[in-house]
């Protein structure tokens, strides 16, 4: 069967390529929802979802539902916490603002919680948005309940800290999920309602690599506006070679895949006008 007509309508939509979606994982998630309406042919199906946009997004529901691991690429996280450490902590006391997107099922967001609170970052001084295109996978994550193989790299000490046993699994605890705001939108919507600059960090894993070159450089452009200056973008290591251009440049150490915001010219004037002034 030939999908591509479908494969176009969901990089129209999300911007994520046939590619980076792969044919078997297309294939099974067009099939299953082909199965769903009593739809033989992916022509038809195609032009189905043309004219429905629920029905569209049930395609790409599919597609995205997946669960991951806690604690992926530990390095990256081990390096947050030091620049929280390093740097954060030792100027004024002040609302650290985190987005994360995507954050999937919620591994990822909770995750980053555990590693910010670690670092010290008081409870009450510091907020994640966590942005989910995937009405499922927010509602997972709003539930916050996951298997134990999901939580294979977390320590007793921490499952004792920051998660409790209930009967389908482990349930994150009001520590992790009081801080944590959901909100279902795209990357590229501009719904998220962020003024410029809001954010100090931006973890953004395992996203670029699904986008074409120009896609990716919307997605870009959208993050590093919604950083402050000399914010941290934070990407996937395999995506690390994918942040290219004058608007970010690596930490210390270029092996992570943590970049740093670079200012403009006009903004490095204003920093310098509000110095002299100041």
């Amino acid at each position: 069967m030939d999908f591509s007509h479908i494969a176009e309508l969901i990089h129209r939509a999300t911007g994520l390529t046939p590619e980076a979606i792969g044919a078997e994982r297309l294939s099974a998630a067009a099939r299953a929802r082909m199965h769903a309406c009593g739809i033989d042919q992916p022509a038809a199906y195609a032009t189905f979802i043309m004219h429905s946009s629920r029905e569209l997004a049930e395609l790409i529901e599919t597609i995205l539902e997946q669960g991951r691991p806690f604690c992926e690429e530990p390095r990256s996280l081990r390096a947050i916490e030091q620049y929280l450490q390093t740097a954060w902590l030792q100027g004024p006391a002040r609302m650290l603002n985190v987005l994360c997107a995507p954050c999937g099922g919620g591994e990822e967001v909770y995750g980053l919680a555990m590693s910010i609170l670690e670092a010290g970052v008081p409870r009450q001084l510091y907020r994640i948005d966590a942005v989910e295109i995937s009405a499922r996978n927010l509602d997972r994550a709003r539930h916050g309940i996951y298997p134990e193989e999901s939580l294979a790299a977390v320590t007793g000490e921490r499952r004792g800290r920051y998660f409790r046993a209930v009967q389908q699994g482990h349930a994150v605890t009001p520590l992790l999920r009081e801080r944590v705001r959901f909100i279902q939108a795209g990357l590229l919507d501009n719904t998220l309602g962020a003024a410029p600059g809001h954010y100090h960090i931006v973890f953004c894993r395992n996203l670029l690599r699904y986008f074409d070159a120009a896609t990716r450089s919307r997605a870009l452009a959208t993050l590093r506006g919604l950083l402050a200056a000399d914010g941290l973008l934070v990407v996937a290591e395999s995506e690390r070679g994918l942040v290219s251009g004058p608007g970010f440049r690596p930490i210390a150490d270029p092996a992570l895949p943590i970049l740093i915001r670079r200012q403009d010219a006009q903004e490095d004037r204003q920093s310098s006008a509000g110095r002299c002034l100041a």
